[in-house]
């Protein structure tokens, strides 16, 4: 199989999709760890939005720690199977990195249950990191 980069070629930028996806992956380990700790529609809601903001945080420094470049080049994997180990290797760590702080945060803030909250927030943020790796990579 050619790996070689065409003009023309569908490319994926690696940092760019972790970053999404930890956005994504965040809101959601917001919004579960808040609704669990406290059974409020009002703090899940802000646990959301933090969620987000906290993920497009750690999105953009895991970006940039796992798809490291210089003099403000991206890297990038040519579209299509191939690059599927690299989008999961992304969107993994910067997922779980994110749900992780999010569920420190919720113990911290929240008092929560780390046992409580940590299996499905962590979880199902894996869960939307294979799921977005792949649609960007497949689809």
């Amino acid at each position: 199989m050619d790996n070689e980069l065409n003009s023309g070629d569908k490319v994926i930028a690696l940092a760019a999709a972790a970053m999404s996806a930890a956005i994504l992956g965040g809101a959601i380990a917001g919004v579960l760890a808040g609704w669990i700790a406290t059974h409020k529609i009002s703090i899940a809601v802000i646990a959301l939005i933090a969620g987000a903001i906290i993920g497009g945080i750690l999105g953009i420094v895991v970006g940039k720690l796992i798809f490291p470049t210089s003099d403000g080049n991206v890297m990038v994997a040519k579209w299509g199977p191939s690059s599927l180990p690299l989008t999961l290797k992304g969107n993994i760590i910067a997922c779980v990195v994110t749900s992780l702080v999010i569920c420190l945060l919720a113990v911290l803030i929240l008092k929560a249950d780390i046992l409580a909250i940590a299996v499905p927030s962590i979880g199902v943020s894996v869960f939307i990191a294979i799921a977005l790796a792949m649609l960007a990579s497949l689809i």
